[in-house]
Formats: structure tokens, sequence, C-alpha cells
């Protein structure tokens, strides 16, 4: 396959370790931490470019869009980003971008596809972004806005519109591309990366499939002082996007001794002021009849024994909280603006739970924060991050999405062994 030329601006191989004047260092870093100050503030062009149409083409509520962007913006800036490129400039030997990018964007949130084109771009490289099919403005506001900021790191991203069965879009998608990288279900990066194969693509691939994020609490967190503010950053965590995406809390498991109506009379004091915050966007048909299923069936538990089981209500979202048996139990929402919450006495009992789940954990988040035995099982769990409440759709720029290494598949090194020869 031919290989099309990188781009190696001076400010790319300065943050990778290449010897540039030190008056071009950290300008693309410089450039994204400008780019989000900018966006940041309300009115202003940058904010209004990147807002533009996401909401109306994604079908999430102008609120949550609003939100979600806040988060992304305060992570991808300094000293956020000194921190995501300082273990690759401290490398030994040249990196540089491996050139040209084939991104095949979510189509479930902006956010995700304005973070995959940060990484990419940051790290030196060209990219070709393919819309995902749910957020087909994302891509393209965000390369409207940073022209406004950055017209160097703009003209290095390209959006590229193409249908499943057009092959000649693909080809072009996926010219010169040396590496690939695909968002969606599991079954939908599997099928991109086929079909790439079938095209003739032979570079790196990355995979971010299904994933799901949930939370474990102290009964005692709970039920102290500040508990409600718990209640009310765990509702953030479920109802922001609608439970989209793999930062969207899907379940809760209260460890401790607390009975299931205490929970929920907790929740039932925040929860309409959380969805008068953030109001339910347009929920696809079957996901929303899925959604009503299983609450339909929660509440009809919660009316035969209200002793284990109880269920809140709200004009667009709900929360069912149980305490029985693991294998008694659905172990995860349906997101949809549903939220399970499960009543254990021990923490193995999630354990248990979750290994009838079948599903991979993105963030696990624990309260109190600080409890040495919370962190210490989400180290082992097969999470890839851990926060406190609120802060799932908040993560670091540096941190390993979905466990993988932060520019992995982006940069490549040339070694020497003159050393070995001399």
């Amino acid at each position: 396959m031919r290989r099309e030329p990188a781009t190696l601006c001076p400010a790319a191989l300065a943050a990778f370790g290449v010897r540039v004047s030190s008056a071009c260092a950290h300008v693309d870093v410089e450039a994204l931490d400008a780019f989000a100050e900018h966006a940041l503030v309300p009115g202003d062009p940058v904010r209004n470019a990147l807002l533009g149409g996401v909401a109306e083409t994604s079908g999430l509520h102008p609120s949550s869009v609003a939100r979600l962007a806040n988060l992304f913006l305060q992570a991808w800036r300094r000293p956020g980003l000194d921190r995501l490129v300082a273990p690759v400039r401290e490398r030994v030997g040249e990196a540089r971008p491996v050139g040209t990018i084939a991104l095949a964007a979510p189509g479930n949130l902006c956010v995700a596809t304005w973070a995959a084109l940060a990484e990419a771009l940051l790290a030196g490289n060209r990219v070709r972004v393919r819309p995902g099919a749910g957020d087909l403005r994302a891509a393209s506001a965000y390369h409207a806005a940073l022209a406004l900021v950055a017209p160097a790191l703009a003209e290095r991203m390209t959006v590229v519109h193409c249908e499943r069965d057009d092959d000649l879009g693909w080809r072009h998608w996926l010219r010169g591309a040396r590496t690939l990288i695909a968002y969606g279900s599991d079954a939908g990066v599997a099928a991109t990366s086929r079909r790439a194969m079938e095209l003739g693509f032979s570079g790196h691939v990355r995979l971010h499939g299904t994933r799901a994020s949930v939370a474990v609490v102290r009964a005692a967190a709970l039920g102290a002082a500040g508990g409600a503010t718990v209640a009310e950053r765990l509702l953030h965590d479920a109802v922001l996007a609608d439970g989209r995406g793999c930062l969207s809390l899907r379940a809760v498991w209260v460890v401790g001794d607390l009975a299931p109506r205490a929970v929920a009379e907790l929740i039932a004091v925040r929860l309409a002021d959380v969805c008068r915050e953030f109001p339910a966007g347009h929920i696809a048909a079957d996901i929303a009849a899925h959604a009503a299923l299983h609450a339909a069936d929660h509440e009809l538990r919660a009316a035969i024994d209200p002793d284990t089981a109880a269920f809140v209500g709200g004009t667009d979202a709900w929360v069912a909280v149980h305490r029985c048996p693991p294998t008694g139990c659905r172990p995860l929402g349906p997101a949809a603006r549903g939220l399970v919450v499960h009543v254990v006495d021990h923490l193995d009992a999630v354990d248990r739970a979750m290994a009838l789940a079948t599903v991979t954990l993105s963030t696990v988040a624990l309260a109190p924060f600080d409890d040495a035995a919370l962190l210490a099982w989400a180290r082992q769990c097969g999470a890839t991050r851990s926060c406190a409440p609120g802060r799932m759709q908040a993560p670091p720029c540096w941190v390993a999405h979905d466990g993988v290494l932060p520019f992995a598949a982006l940069i490549e090194r040339h070694d020497s062994d003159e050393e070995v020869h001399a």
C-alpha cells in the first residue's frame, strides 16, 4: 500500500521528542488549549461553530450537548494536555506521526468524536473522519470551530461521508491510511474492520466497541449528610445524554444495610431537578420501547414486594431499587434514562452480578472515592477507569480510553542499531 506522506509539523515533532527550535515547541498543545478556552465562552464564535446543529442532528437535548461540551473542553486543556504528551516526549528515540488516520467516528456522542480527533491531530497526523450515522454533524462542527483558532490543525482534517455499500467512498476514506480507528457496537466495529480489510487496508487497527459503566457506593455514603449530593451526581451520570455511550451509568450497587425504600426516597428528592436540568432528547423508538419494558417489570416487582423493591418514576426518567440475590435481578439498566440500583451486603455480590451481565466495563464510580477497599476492587474488576460520582462523562484527556494507551497506533518510532555495530 502506498504510504501518504505525513505532515511533520514542527509542533508535532517537538511534542514527540524530535529536536526542533524551542520557539516551535508545544504549538499544537497551545492551539488546542486556546481552542478550548474560546469554546468555553458563551457566545464566542468558536463555541457557536462547535455546537451548531449538533443537538438537532444527534437528537440530544441542547442542555446535554452544552454540558458534554463543557466537560470535554475543560478536560482537553492544560495542564492535562501537557500530561498527555509528556510520556511520549520523554521516550528515547525519534517518535513521529504515522501519517494518515481513517477514523470511523461514534454515532452516539459528539464528545467521543471530538476526543478521537483531538488525539490524532495532536499526534501530528492527518485524519479522514467518517461520521457515525447517529451523529452526522459532530465532526464537521469540530472542523469549523477548529479552523477559527487553529487553521493549520483544521487543514489536516477531512470529513468523508460514505454509505456502507459505497465501495468508492470507502476506498477514498481509507486511501493511504496507516491506522484505522473504529467506534461503535462490537458488531459494528468488527464489520468496519472486516470491510476495510476486504478493500485492501493492512495497517494498524484500534477498535472501540461496546462497554458499560457502573457505580459502587457504600450505604454509609448515601445515609450520611451528603447522601443527597451523592444521589444527585449519580443521576447526572445516568441521565446526561439520555444514558448514551460507554460512560453513562447503567447500574449502581449500594453495599451495606440500607432499605431499598430509603434509597428510592433519597433519589426521588433529586430526580425531578436533574430531569429539568437535562431534559430528554429524541430516543429511538426501539430503545425507548426496550426501556419501557424494563420499567414496567421493575415497577411490578416493587408493587408485589415493597419490602425488597422500590420504583421511582419521573416525567422522563425512572430508577428501580432492589434488595435481591444477584441471580434474581437484571444486572444493568437499559440506559435511555433508566437506572437500576441493587442493594447488597458485600462487594463479592457485585462480581457475581457482573458475571451475568457479560459486558466489558469502562468506568466505575466509587463513593467514597478514597475508600481503599473500593479502589482495590475497581483495579481488579476489569474497568479501565475509576472516578467519583458525577465525573463519568469527564475523563481526563490523558487517561487510557477503553484501556488503549494514549497515542497507540497514532505514532511510530525509528530506532537504530548503530550502538550495537559501533
